[in-house]
C-alpha cells in the first residue's frame, strides 16, 4: 500500500512538471520569435542602407544633369558643344544605371564616371567662357555664379554618396575626385570674371 503511494506521489509529481517544461519551452518559443520580429530587417553589415544609398545615387546624378542639360548655352556657335555635353551626361548616367552592385569591376566603373564628369566639367566651362561675352549685366553674372555653385553642390553630393558607397581602398578619395572639377569651376569663374563681372560680387567656390 505504502509503495502504490509512492509511486501514484511520483506520477502525481511528474506529471506537473512536465507540464512545467513545456510550457517553459513555449515561452521561450514565443521570446525568440518575438525577437526575430522585432530585429531588423537588414543583416549586421547594413547592406540594407546601402542599397538605399545605391537608389539615391542615380537620382542625385539625374538631378545634378538636368540642371547641367537646362542651363542655356546660347547661341549656335555653342550648340554642338552642347550636344557634347548632353552626350556625355548621357553616357555617364546610362553607366551609373548599369553600376548595379558594389564589386571591384563597378568601382572601376565608377572611376570612369568621375573622369567622364570631368571631361563634360570641362565643355561645360569651355562654353560658358565663350558665353560670357555675351553677358555684360551684374545680374546675369550673379546668375552664372549661382549656376556654378550649383554644379559644385551637386558634385559634391554625388560623389559624397558615391564614397559611401565604394569603399575608400576600392576607389581614390572624394576630394580628390572632385578637386580637378573645382578647380575648372573656379578658372572658369576668373576667367568670366576678367571683363564683364569685375564689378560684380561673386563669392568663391567653397
Amino acid at each position: 500500500m505504502f509503495c502504490g503511494n509512492a509511486i501514484h506521489t511520483s506520477k502525481y509529481y511528474i506529471l506537473p512538471l512536465s507540464s512545467l517544461l513545456l510550457q517553459m519551452k513555449f515561452i521561450a518559443v514565443l521570446f525568440f520569435a518575438a525577437l526575430a520580429f522585432a530585429a531588423p530587417s537588414y543583416p549586421a553589415d547594413h547592406s540594407t542602407a546601402i542599397e538605399d544609398d545605391a537608389r539615391l545615387l542615380p537620382l542625385s546624378m539625374d538631378y545634378f544633369y538636368k540642371h547641367i542639360k537646362g542651363y542655356e548655352l546660347g547661341s549656335n556657335d555653342t550648340a554642338k558643344l552642347s550636344q557634347q555635353i548632353i552626350g556625355v551626361a548621357d553616357a555617364c548616367y546610362d553607366k551609373l544605371l548599369t553600376t548595379g552592385n558594389l564589386t571591384t569591376a563597378n568601382a572601376k566603373n565608377l572611376s570612369e564616371i568621375f573622369k567622364e564628369t570631368e571631361d563634360m566639367t570641362t565643355l561645360i566651362s569651355k562654353a560658358l567662357i565663350e558665353k560670357r561675352q555675351d553677358i555684360s549685366e551684374a545680374a546675369a553674372c550673379r546668375d552664372f555664379e549661382r549656376y556654378l555653385k550649383e554644379i559644385y553642390v551637386h558634385l559634391h553630393e554625388f560623389f559624397d554618396l558615391a564614397q559611401r558607397l565604394w569603399p575608400v581602398n576600392r576607389l581614390p578619395t572624394a576630394a580628390q575626385q572632385y578637386t580637378p572639377i573645382l578647380e575648372i569651376l573656379t578658372k572658369v569663374q576668373t576667367e568670366f570674371s576678367k571683363e564683364k563681372c569685375k564689378d560684380a560680387i561673386i563669392p568663391t567656390l567653397t
